[in-house]
């Protein structure tokens, strides 16, 4: 089965999930993230990665993609485990880089 297939078996609809982040993202920060822009350029660049520190299940992949790219829309994500996967210590689940 595709990461896809999978997705599309555990994960709500996309546009559901987008409206949730969205909302989430404007109460949270409605201004944007002033700090942030004050103190990064524009052009800056990164690469991050979402570790588990404890032994559990992961769900929420689709979510934490979308607020990655709701930042940038060119941020590259990588899932490194299924939707929903039992996570080791240590375990990468997500990364994404842009």
């Amino acid at each position: 089965m595709s990461t896809r297939d999978s997705e599309a078996a555990v994960d709500p609809s996309r546009a559901a999930v987008q409206a949730v982040v969205e909302a989430a993202l404007a109460e949270d920060a409605p201004w944007g993230d002033v700090s942030s822009e004050a103190a990064i350029p524009a052009d800056a660049r990164a690469t991050a990665s979402v570790v588990s520190r404890v032994d559990g299940v992961f769900a929420g992949g689709l979510a934490l993609e979308l607020a990655f790219r709701h930042a940038d829309a060119s941020i590259e994500v990588v899932r490194h485990r299924d939707v929903v996967a039992h996570i080791d210590p240590r375990a990468i689940v997500e990364s994404g880089r842009g």
